[in-house]
């Protein structure tokens, strides 16, 4: 986590005299001011450490209107749906104050990357669709479906993750650089006959199968943001680099970020290295360190809470001893019930989270017999799921659960015996999961297609469904209920996180579960409710 230090760091420039004033919705905090002011008239780097709920994208966006409006901007965004809300409040606030902000953009990373591609391929991004299943396909088509069986499942992930780190343009494309990655992110073999040195070649031959296709025109998601660095390409510069949720960045995507600025170009890393909750996806652990090193920058904070009540400051500061709520909090309340009690008191406007994603989808089936709608948020949870029984190949429930119990028998062995007992109870997860569901069916759709078509509809992340949410603390990530439940809060942290980094995740998921509440926060136990710990003040 990053070294929170404010008294030497905040340089002349933070001084506010002749900053703007503009009529904001809210009048900017003593730190949003100080942010401002470093925009306006600092100079070089800075990281801005952002705690939940503190207004980081309010402070990107009114941050926004203290630049001349002849300098290039780029917002990076980490996902589609968060660039275009950025793009709609830039456009809004502008609109209100009257500011031309023509060439401020807002885009994601991919976006920034393929374009760069596509022009060095002579093609529009339009005419061009990344292919998901690319790996996969130039594996089976070199070495064939039995070698893909043993290996093509570890070899694609290693692949994917090693573009992410940058092989062959970041990193040699060695054994050590592909041990490295294999080692981090704890990858275990699809099979006991196959074996990890020829998995790390068939990885460096698909990674150059890959690299050729592309230059053909063939790219997946990865290779958006991979290619432009690999190839060297001239990204569009810009005088003001803004990176949103930078702890989650990766090696390739902070190349990408130094390509895109100008030789005097200005980057601010906005983000929270306690949020830092994404390094099974390749986002590095200490993220936020590496950009203060990298690009020489200041640390300014953004550390108190307008989201979260008093009880909330009391809760996380275990884990984020900076944290705080803003003096008018109000002092919101933190309780135990059992389930009855909860729904009673839970509506759309709330939500259940819980460390793993089984029990979730056994309570969903609770609420449901109840008489009461929910949602369980993660539409690709739920196909993920699907994916686990569609490739049982089963005909009926059956032996779908036959299949699937000896599925889980044997590939947890595996696991287990190779000390990798996080993954064994991650696919113990899954596996519980479709058993959820099964154990839950009426009589009459007691049929595979029925099993899919629940599962499908279960998972959801259409906000338009007013209805309850459970959620698992991955998914509830950067998403606020006025009250929050917690089912099984014993699962966090995992007993499975065994490597440092992997226990810190576990706790910066606990200050995510439990920054997510404005009013009251829930802990669901068996039996009778019990008293409250805490009452609205």
């Amino acid at each position: 986590m990053a070294n929170i230090n404010y008294g030497n760091q905040v340089p002349e420039a933070h001084m506010t005299r002749g900053l703007p004033q503009f009529a904001f919705e809210y009048p900017p905090s003593e730190m949003q001011t100080s942010f401002y002011s470093w925009i306006y008239s600092g100079e070089g780097n800075a990281v801005l450490i952002a705690v939940a709920g503190s207004g980081k994208s309010t402070s990107i966006v009114n941050s926004l209107m203290y630049i001349d409006p002849w300098k290039f901007v780029t917002v990076l965004a980490f996902n589609k749906i968060i660039a275009d809300e950025m793009k709609a409040k830039i456009r809004e606030l502008a609109t209100k104050l009257g500011k031309d902000v023509n060439r401020i953009s807002a885009r994601t990373f991919h976006g920034l990357g393929f374009g760069a591609v596509c022009k060095k391929l002579g093609k529009r991004p339009g005419d061009v669709e990344p292919d998901p299943n690319k790996l996969r396909t130039l594996f089976e088509e070199e070495y064939g479906l039995e070698i893909y069986d043993l290996y093509g499942s570890f070899v694609t992930k290693l692949v994917s993750l090693g573009k992410g780190r940058g092989i062959g343009c970041l990193v040699p494309n060695n054994p050590d650089s592909w041990s490295e990655i294999v080692f981090h992110h704890d990858l275990s073999l699809d099979s006991e006959e196959a074996d990890e040195e020829q998995a790390i070649e068939y990885a460096k031959e698909l990674l150059r199968l890959s690299n050729q296709a592309a230059e053909k025109g063939w790219n997946d998601y990865d290779d958006q943001i991979y290619l432009p660095v690999l190839w060297r390409l001239k990204l569009w510069q810009n005088d003001f680099l803004f990176i949103d949720e930078a702890q989650d960045t990766n090696p390739v995507r902070r190349a990408i970020a130094r390509m895109a600025l100008r030789p005097n170009g200005r980057l601010i890393a906005v983000g929270d290295p306690a949020q830092a909750i994404y390094g099974f996806t390749g986002a590095t652990h200490n993220a936020i360190d590496l950009i203060k090193q990298d690009f020489n920058a200041v640390e300014l904070p953004l550390t108190v809470s307008y989201r979260c009540p008093r009880v909330a400051e009391e809760m996380v500061r275990k884990f984020v001893p900076h944290f705080s709520v803003w003096e008018g909090a109000p002092e919101g309340s933190k309780i135990s019930l059992n389930l009855k009690g909860a729904l009673l008191k839970l509506t759309a406007n709330d939500a259940i989270l819980c460390r793993n994603t089984a029990p979730l989808v056994a309570l969903a089936f609770r609420i449901i017999g109840s008489g009461r709608g929910c949602k369980v948020l993660g539409k690709d949870i739920g196909q993920g799921l699907i994916s686990l029984i569609k490739k049982q190949k089963a005909q009926t429930i059956d032996s779908l659960e036959e299949k699937l119990t000896g599925f889980y028998q044997r590939e947890s062995e595996k696991l287990i015996k190779k000390k990798e007992e996080g993954k064994a109870a991650a696919l113990k997860d899954r596996v519980d999961s479709v058993f959820a569901v099964i154990k839950l069916l009426p009589e009459n759709k007691r049929t595979v297609a029925q099993l899919i078509l629940i599962l499908d509809d279960m998972f959801s992340d259409d906000e338009y469904r007013k209805l309850l949410t459970l959620s698992t603390i991955h998914k509830a990530k950067g998403r606020e209920w006025d009250r929050v439940a917690v089912l099984e809060p014993g699962l966090s942290p995992s007993k499975w996180a065994r490597q440092p980094h992997q226990y810190k995740q576990e706790l910066n998921l606990m200050y995510v579960r439990d920054t997510r509440f404005k009013q009251e926060h829930i802990t669901l136990i068996e039996g009778p409710d019990q008293p409250e710990e805490k009452t609205n003040g």
